[in-house]
């Protein structure tokens, strides 16, 4: 008796198998919405006539965790915002399997992509500016090497055989000076771009920015709470809290070390610096201290969080130099 061969596997059979090590995407998707992101499938709007438009998949959410692995997947972020990774390919599972393999990326790591990134991109601007320069020079030596043969000053001998050379050479002399003029302003807005971009490392590291970002993580953290006072246990909430919660955590260390002053370190009658003026204190706060004659008017205050006192001088040291140098705030 012939043995029969058993039935091949359906591609449902090969789904639901449990000892398949392929994730499935329902699967994938389960594990993408309990780490708060969402990816939806839609179609690219063409600007250009008659071209079509064409599938692309979206990835929103809580993206900062996983900015480094969407970067990886080929995830752009240059047509739907900082907000928003778009891919040509439905990016669902390989998404899964890179959180599954190397999970969450701390803050720490959220910080160094995104200085790394920015010098990547200062680089880049600059290459791109020497470009311009290099072409710049070229198209100049052309616009001269075009009119070498012609005495400076020379008209155009109308009815002379050398009308149309002559008239040619002068359209190319231009034509190359004008190439010269847009690769130079090209090259300047690339070096601005390099320098912005390389101002934004130095900025990250600035005691305004850890306190603004420290500030921006206690809101969070109080939005959160409120939400889930209204939905208890909401998993995006949850999320949000314990993003805010760690978020805290890390800008408090950051301005500590970065020796931030506390109010242990204050006293009314001290004075402080502040966007390149003196002022002096009246008031010690939690988070921020008072000074007076904001905007040099009388009786007019201001609050300024620490992390924005730019200097210090306490109330003995500057009745000090008020007695040395003549009334006044401290100098220098």
């Amino acid at each position: 008796m012939t043995e029969s061969n058993p039935p091949l596997p359906t591609p449902q059979d090969t789904q639901d198998d449990p000892t398949d090590a392929t994730m499935t995407l329902k699967q994938a998707q389960a594990l993408l919405h309990q780490h708060g992101l969402t990816v939806t499938e839609s179609m690219t709007t063409p600007k250009r006539a008659h071209k079509p438009p064409r599938p692309v998949w979206l990835v929103s959410g809580r993206l900062d965790p996983f900015r480094a692995l969407l970067y990886d997947l080929g995830g752009r972020t240059r047509y739907s915002g900082r907000n928003t990774f778009s891919f040509w390919d439905d990016p669902t599972i390989d998404i899964a399997e890179g959180i599954e393999e190397q999970g969450e990326a701390t803050l720490e790591a959220q910080v160094a992509l995104k200085d790394e990134r920015s010098a990547e991109r200062a680089e880049r601007y600059s290459q791109r500016a020497q470009t311009k320069r290099q072409q710049r020079d070229q198209a100049y030596h052309r616009s001269h090497a075009a009119v070498a043969g012609i005495e400076p000053g020379q008209p155009v001998l109308v009815g002379h055989h050398s009308e149309t050379h002559h008239r040619r050479a002068l359209e190319r002399s231009h034509r190359a000076m004008g190439q010269s003029v847009q690769a130079d302003r090209a090259a300047t807005r690339l070096s601005e771009k390099a320098a912005g971009s390389q101002a934004q490392v130095q900025k990250r590291q600035s005691k305004a920015y850890l306190g603004n970002r420290l500030r921006d993580a206690e809101a969070k953290k109080r939005q959160a709470e409120r939400d889930l006072a209204q939905f208890p246990d909401h998993p995006t909430y949850l999320l949000n809290l314990q993003d805010a919660e760690a978020a805290i955590a890390h800008w408090s260390q950051e301005l500590d070390s970065a020796g931030v002053l506390t109010p242990d370190d204050m006293a009314k009658g001290d004075f402080i610096r502040f966007i390149g003026r003196w002022y002096e204190v009246v008031r010690v706060n939690p988070k921020s201290v008072t000074i007076t004659r904001w905007l040099d008017i009388e009786g007019w205050t201001y609050r300024v969080p620490y992390s924005e006192i730019q200097a210090h001088k306490p109330k003995a040291e500057a009745k000090a130099e008020a007695q040395t140098e003549g009334e006044g705030p401290p100098q220098g």
